[in-house]
């Protein structure tokens, strides 16, 4: 460019354009700006994660949402799934900045009721245990998010069991576990 005075624009989508006066001398210019943005950001996060977010009734992803780039205004966010009452919260995204959504969703429960008896069909107790976790006595009632479960019941002399069961919400289902006296050592069969 010829020494003087250039009008000098930058411009990016979703940025502000910026056109301001450069002087230019012998040696030259240099222009460093920083464009401001026309958008704002939205993070939505989860406890626990990776659960369906809407944001103003379109799907957006699963959580965590990391600064998205959305414009200003105003943004119902809502995360869903079978296993968690629907939540959400109305928030306001400004240009230039990041708007944070943090949400706890109730989980959605049911229980199971739990009995135990061995090969003779004696009530026997024991010590159930729930997704590979201890859970309690049985005989006994556990709460439990719905959806599937893997239970073990151990009666001690009585034999083990393990099976499956599928919590349904506000549910109280029976699961009787018949146990059966492992055959040899590593060699267990076991019944639902």
């Amino acid at each position: 460019l010829p020494a003087g005075v250039v009008q000098v624009q930058m411009q990016r989508e979703r940025y502000s354009s910026r056109t301001e006066p450069v002087t230019v001398t012998e040696a030259g210019a240099t222009v460093e700006w920083k464009l401001s943005p026309t958008f704002g950001w939205l993070t939505v996060r989860s406890t626990p994660d990776s659960l369906a977010v809407t944001i103003n009734g379109e799907a957006a992803g699963r959580t965590p949402l990391v600064r998205r780039e959305v414009d200003p205004g105003q943004y119902e966010v809502r995360i869903a799934d079978d296993r968690y009452e629907e939540t959400g919260e109305r928030t306001t995204v400004t240009t230039g900045v990041e708007k944070s959504v943090d949400l706890a969703p109730v989980a959605r429960e049911g229980a199971i009721e739990v009995t135990a008896t061995d090969a003779k069909g004696n009530d026997v107790a024991g010590k159930l245990t729930v997704d590979g976790r201890a859970a309690g006595e049985v005989p006994g009632t556990v709460k439990l998010m719905v959806g599937k479960h893997q239970l073990a019941v151990s009666g001690g002399a009585a034999g083990s069991w393990r099976g499956e069961v599928t919590v349904t919400e506000r549910t109280v289902t029976p699961v009787v576990a018949k146990l059966v006296k492992q055959v040899a050592a590593g060699d267990a069969s076991y019944e639902l």
